[in-house]
């Protein structure tokens, strides 16, 4: 739940379809960020890419709100949204289950759940109704979002496990060994691979993969580096060729197509890094 600032999850699909998107950066309480758009024309539909992450994402319009709890996904996906209504998301750190949820974290995988059906305390739809702006809807949900967080303090030994490898896949970038693993926590690699499937819906090669996607994104946008060879080795890939492979499976495009999109689309310029919260 610490504060981990070497990776940031992205979407950033919904970044490049959105005229203004607004993203507060958090990490902490096992938080990565907030964000907000207004859904228009050129965001009716927009991609999905793997994150290793759970987002809570409520809508606002004429007609009320609505709220869900989307999981990360395995490939690429399009996904649609309402024009004309304010999109609030919060998403959480890869392979983190945010603690408001009465569930587990493999019944988002690849999913998309109404939010009231899994909350602990219903009342926190109305609260979150009633909010009109970006701060206000952030302030919200972190004041009954941490009245769940001390239930979090006592794990069993499964999701202590499961929670170690999570640690030890983030802090590595992906860039992990089966073996590695079992010398890390003393349990075969038979054993890890049921219980994170078990808890999380997919096992820790795949979670390795998508850290290893998503550090690949950053890398890419921030060193806007055209020599791909170069950003294989850097992310640990084994060739060009997989890192090819890999990324067209999860983004649906190849490196090179991606890093001129963000260009042309210009990314940056999309993209509004708010700083409302004054945290430690």
């Amino acid at each position: 739940m610490r504060r981990t600032d070497d990776l940031k999850p992205m979407q950033p699909y919904f970044v490049l379809n959105s005229e203004k998107f607004y993203q507060e950066i958090y990490l902490e309480e096992g938080i990565s960020h907030f964000y907000t758009f207004v859904a228009g024309e050129n965001s009716k539909t927009m991609t999905a890419v793997p994150d290793g992450c759970i987002d809570i994402i409520f809508t606002y319009g004429e007609d009320g709100m609505d709220a869900y709890v989307h999981g990360t996904v395995l490939s690429n996906e399009l996904i649609e949204n309402e024009v004309g209504k304010t999109y609030f998301g919060v998403r959480f750190l890869p392979g983190i289950m945010p603690a408001i949820l009465n569930s587990q974290m493999k019944d988002f995988t690849e999913s998309n759940v109404p939010l009231i059906e899994v909350l602990r305390d219903r009342e926190f739809m109305n609260k979150m109704e009633q909010t009109q702006t970006f701060f206000e809807r952030i302030t919200v949900f972190l004041q009954e979002y941490r009245k769940y967080l001390a239930d979090e303090t006592i794990l069993s030994g499964k999701k202590e496990l499961v929670l170690a490898v999570k640690d030890y896949v983030y802090k590595a970038k992906g860039k992990v060994f089966v073996k590695q693993l079992e010398e890390y926590t003393g349990y075969t690699s038979r054993y890890i691979n049921k219980v994170f499937d078990a808890e999380c819906g997919f096992n820790p090669k795949t979670f390795c993969k998508i850290i290893q996607f998503q550090k690949t994104l950053s890398y890419i946008k921030h060193e806007k580096c055209t020599n791909f060879g170069e950003v294989a080795a850097s992310m640990g890939y084994y060739d060009q060729p997989q890192l090819i492979h890999d990324f067209r499976e999860y983004a649906g495009i190849t490196p090179r197509a991606y890093y001129k999109l963000i260009l042309v689309k210009n990314y940056d310029s999309r993209l509004v890094e708010t700083r409302m919260l004054q945290h430690g």
